[in-house]
């Protein structure tokens, strides 16, 4: 079974800590999987946050491999 913490969150709902970094590093050194909120913007920045990008990342960030990304924004790209 594959446990997922939803935006790094493990302890229940709470917005003004979900989808950092840091809630997100968190939940993965627990040994969960996290699904993140992804946000790519215009210039190609990769961001994370629920309804609009809100924390930079690097694109290293997204190499671990139990992540779960919700693409927010690039059925929007072309």
């Amino acid at each position: 079974m594959i446990v997922i913490a939803h935006r790094g969150l493990i302890d229940g709902p709470n917005p003004s800590i979900e989808n950092r970094p840091d809630t997100i590093q968190k939940a993965l050194a627990l040994g969960f999987d996290v699904e993140i909120d992804l946000h790519v913007d215009e210039y190609d920045r990769l961001w994370l946050g629920h309804d609009k990008p809100e924390y930079p990342i690097t694109p290293s960030f997204l190499n671990e491999p139990r992540l779960w990304i919700h693409a927010k924004t690039l059925q929007d790209r072309k």
